[in-house]
């Protein structure tokens, strides 16, 4: 069943129809919100409360041909980190974040050593850059989103996305120089 049709059940009220939108959505919302909180156990209460306000208005969502569910759901999450961090003091630094296991994509041990280390170097370069910037470099390398639907989620244009991409690679593109160069 197409995307569009299982919105219309949802909307009106089919728990199912919802179920699978939240079955398809529900690993890209945490990883989304996991970047940008850094803890295990807000990341899942707050990935829960963006599908709750998602069920709880599901039916105001629009079915237009430009207007996609994702971008929706990921505005709705970008907004609760936003009241997650002017309602909460102490924040976490990213650095004190472990390697997760579900960021794991082998389990030789090799692998696993050598993408802990990209994983550390890429949450590292992620400190470097704006909210904005770390937002695009998530929704489109992370979550492999279009400019357009990145644009849909953060309420920008796209060429602001492309502009935001573009300074948020280069500075990132910095820090792994500057980097490569202490290390030598």
């Amino acid at each position: 069943m197409n995307e569009k049709k299982i919105i219309k059940k949802a909307r009106k009220g089919d728990q199912e129809a919802f179920g699978q939108l939240y079955d398809k959505y529900i690993s890209g919302i945490y990883r989304f919100v996991f970047f940008r909180i850094n803890d295990k156990s807000e990341t899942e209460d707050l990935t829960q409360q963006v599908f709750l306000k998602a069920w709880q208005n599901v039916s105001s969502f629009k079915i237009k041909k430009e207007a996609k569910f994702s971008s929706w759901l990921y505005r709705i999450a970008k907004n609760l980190i936003i009241d997650y961090y002017r309602t909460t003091k102490d924040h976490i630094n990213i650095d004190d974040v472990k390697y997760d296991q579900q960021f794991a994509i082998s389990s030789k041990f090799e692998e696993r050593i050598d993408n802990l280390t990209k994983f550390k170097q890429v949450k590292k370069s992620l400190t470097i850059l704006t909210e904005d910037e770390r937002d695009v470099i998530i929704m489109k390398f992370v979550e492999e989103f279009s400019n357009e639907e990145i644009a849909q989620a953060l309420d920008k244009s796209r060429g602001a996305v492309r502009v935001t991409q573009y300074r948020a690679l280069k500075k990132i593109k910095c820090f792994f120089q500057e980097s490569e160069l202490k290390n030598k």
